[in-house]
């Protein structure tokens, strides 16, 4: 095409092709050159005779040596001619983008601005997501013209403080939030507290309203990430909402989203799991044999938004982990060309209305591509905590007389608790905090009366504290570490008996052996529950299942997990009695109304194969809806959760997809292209961590 029309062609990350394809390029391109050469009018192109006009040129521009790119040939690097790029110099971009923008101080104030940045890149922490080039100053600058035009009053250097201040807090980590309020005290000294942050407080009446809706605490912290959010979408249009599993950033993009529908700007998102799909079905293929192209999540989404005038914010929230693979074919999104490119030569403009919305938990696996293509909202692990998911669980509770004694139960006992686990102790698999108080109110859910009964006696003080006590030990200690050398298990009911004397527990043993016995208002032991074991001669014998005091407490716990539709996992070393005792609480389950479906994890799988093996239980109720066969409720039982192949970005996808129902309930027809809603069904599994 090049050749034909002479025009001038610039191929951008080209070294991203395959090497054995772009040996085939150089090829062609050099057939295309001695042409040229020979001042040809027409010329052979792979056996066709094509016109040539001599003004064809090419270009290529490329990052070396990032994960996923490959070394061009060196049959290909004698064809062009290398030019490498130099560093910029920030200080005159920035000097003329300001002036650009209305400043007059521009020379004085693009000292400052590059200086801070400097700093920052050489004063703050290594993190993966930090970005302090080009196109993070530019992305500020924008925001600094914004914040004069809107703010004539405040002297031009106030402006630049607020914008360098209000726009960088949304992306550090907690340890460098001082510093980087040093570094800007210094540059403008005693201005930091005369220049307040710019609020649009009718917007964040809705957020509070929004948040009290969904179920969530409208706390200060949640409230401004939620700001912060909406203020970098409106100047990026791709953002990663960083942080550590269970940190909120899910909360804090769907209270977002319902505030903007709630304010009259009609929103809406579509979640998808990039790494639950193979990357064809993400982006679209052609299929080799027969050229016919086959659409994707990705393709078919972009397009629909593309098309749609109705709303004024729609979000591709894409919820999984990055790699390098899937994340650099958004890079012409993510830049200025903003541009989907498909496969089948159909390219996708990003309107004003879209945004690119990256929930994720780390960015090692990120190239520096992409880091600096984004803007960032870090949400750290302590900005929001289980103190609110807590609030909303007690607010959430029907009998009402029990809220204000688990309040006060919750403030005593847990954060010393939690804190002197994480410093002491070594859980079996990693928890965070999030977690273990969330096991804490799953657990009590199986405990306390979730109704109000008409006439019931007020709720027994004391019993209410030592169901909350057995809750808590479980929670906290259920999944201590027990190894040849060290037995945590021990360790933490040693402590739990010195530190808290309200419940008292019977002499010997550990806290674990005892259990609540409304009756008499005591501790009680285990031993005193276990069924006694009948022996049945016609019943074969491998399916002989002779309860114990272990079978018996787990079983305890999981009935009252499966009740009230929570996901427990058990984790153990090999032959400890996990399958078992889980098929034999499922077994145990009312047949009328319960079926459970066993998955057996293995090597080889991925998550295609899974997702045709969770789907044969299933049957088609309504369009997009699914569930198990009449009104029953489904489980599904994975066991060795942990056993199917780790790619070389760390992901299992088979879990990616396992995960996906678990927080948008359900998974991609990859035909259709629709989210498929699965009804009446719910997780159990078991793993063994050294496996």
């Amino acid at each position: 095409g090049l050749a034909q029309s002479g025009l001038w062609g610039c191929f951008d990350e080209f070294n991203r092709i395959p090497v054995s394809v772009l040996s085939v390029c150089s090829t062609q391109y050099k057939t295309v050159l001695d042409a040229i050469r020979a001042r040809k009018q027409k010329f052979m192109f792979e056996d066709v005779e094509i016109s040539l006009r001599p003004s064809i040129m090419a270009f290529i521009t490329m990052n070396p040596g990032y994960p996923g790119r490959a070394e061009l040939p060196e049959s290909l690097k004698a064809l062009f001619r290398p030019v490498s790029m130099c560093v910029p110099d920030l200080q005159m971009i920035c000097e003329n983008m300001l002036m650009g923008e209305g400043f007059y101080m521009s020379k004085i104030l693009a000292r400052k601005f590059v200086i801070l940045y400097k700093l920052c890149e050489d004063l703050l922490s290594k993190a993966p997501h930090y970005d302090w080039k080009l196109r993070a100053i530019k992305t500020t600058l924008y925001v600094a013209g914004g914040m004069k035009r809107d703010q004539p009053e405040l002297s031009e250097d106030k402006v630049l403080l607020q914008a360098l201040r209000d726009f960088n807090l949304g992306k550090l980590t907690a340890d460098d939030h001082g510093i980087f309020m040093g570094l800007l005290n210094d540059l403008f000294p005693k201005m930091l507290d005369l220049v307040p942050r710019l609020r649009d407080l009718t917007f964040e009446e809705q957020i509070v309203k929004s948040a009290v809706e969904l179920g969530y605490q409208p706390e200060d912290k949640f409230v401004l990430k939620i700001t912060q959010l909406r203020e970098i979408f409106t100047v990026r249009w791709s953002v990663f909402l960083l942080g550590p599993a269970g940190c909120g950033k899910t909360a804090v993009w769907k209270t977002l989203l319902n505030a903007q529908n709630k304010s009259g700007e009609k929103s809406r998102s579509i979640p998808i799991n990039p790494k639950a799909v193979t990357r064809n079905e993400l982006y679209g293929f052609l299929h080799p044999s027969t050229r016919e192209w086959k659409e994707g999540l990705m393709s078919v989404n972009f397009r629909d938004m593309s098309n749609n005038k109705t709303y004024q914010h729609q979000w591709i929230v894409l919820d999984g982990d990055i790699d390098a693979e899937w994340i650099e074919s958004m890079n012409t999104v993510m830049d200025d060309n903003k541009m989907l490119t498909l496969a089948s030569n159909e390219r996708l403009p990003l309107t004003g209305t879209m945004r690119l919305l990256l929930e994720i938990n780390h960015m090692l696996h990120c190239s520096p591509a992409t880091v600096s293509r984004g803007g960032v909202i870090y949400l750290n692990q302590d900005d929001i905590g289980w103190q609110p998911m807590v609030e909303s669980w007690i607010q959430s509770r029907e009998a009402k007389e029990y809220r204000p004694l688990l309040v006060e139960l919750f403030d005593r006992y847990m954060e010393k608790s939690l804190e002197h686990c994480r410093r002491n102790f070594r859980t079996i698999v990693p928890l965070v905090p999030m977690n273990i108080a969330g096991t804490v109110c799953k657990i009590l859910e199986g405990l306390i009366p979730s109704e109000q009964v008409r006439g019931a006696p007020p709720p027994d003080k004391k019993i209410v504290e030592m169901q909350f006590v057995y809750a808590a030990v479980w929670a906290l200690g259920g999944a201590m570490l027990v190894d040849k050398t060290v037995d945590y298990r021990a360790q933490f009911s040693k402590w739990w008996l010195s530190e808290w004397k309200n419940v008292l527990f019977p002499e010997g043993g550990l806290v674990f052996d005892y259990y609540v016995d409304d009756a008499t208002g005591q501790m009680a032991p285990w031993t005193d529950r276990v069924d006694s074991f009948g022996y049945n001669a016609s019943e074969a014998f491998a399916n002989i299942f002779v309860p114990s005091v272990e079978s018996t407490r787990l079983s305890f716990l999981l009935d009252g997990f499966i009740a009230n539709k929570h996901y427990c996992m058990f984790v153990g070393n090999a032959g400890t009695g996990k399958t078992a005792l889980m098929k034999e609480s499922l077994k145990n389950l009312d047949g009328e109304a319960w079926t459970f479906s066993t998955v057996n994890m293995n090597n080889f799988m991925d998550a295609p194969a899974l997702q045709v093996i969770i789907e044969q239980p299933l049957e088609k109720k309504s369009g997009v809806r699914f569930g198990p066969p009449g009104s029953k409720k489904l489980v599904y039982f994975f066991d060795d959760m942990n056993m199917p192949f780790v790619d070389k970005y760390d992901t299992q996808s088979p879990i990616e997809l396992a995960r996906q129902f678990v927080d948008y309930h359900g998974w991609y027809d990859k035909n259709k292209i629709v989210l498929k809603e699965i009804k009446n069904s719910q997780y159990m599994a078991c793993m063994n961590p050294t496996a």
